[in-house]
């Protein structure tokens, strides 16, 4: 997995995919046009949601990315109705 700052562009992202990764995700850059108090509960939203969970999600995790078809194979293999993506990536180091 690629940790990709989501101002960079597309084409970055499946340079990067052409490079082998199955797994390219992007991370929101909030230093500039975020305020704080949506700063300060996104973080302890992902403290918490690491607690609870056991799954270390990366802070500012998007759900925009990139997988290999090898990757979607996987998840299509789940039979969970309502499978939280997010947090299924980052799990499974898919």
């Amino acid at each position: 997995m690629l940790i990709f700052n989501t101002s960079r562009g597309y084409s970055e992202l499946i340079q990067k995919w052409q490079e082998g990764y199955e797994v390219v995700y992007t991370v929101r850059d909030d230093s500039v046009r975020t305020g704080f108090l949506k700063k300060i509960t996104a973080k302890y939203f992902y403290s918490l949601l690491r607690l609870l969970s056991g799954v270390p999600i990366e802070d500012g995790a998007a759900d925009f990315r990139l997988l290999d078809k090898k990757v979607i194979s996987v998840i299509r293999e789940n039979e969970e109705e309502f499978l939280f993506l997010r947090g299924y990536i980052f799990w499974g180091r898919l």
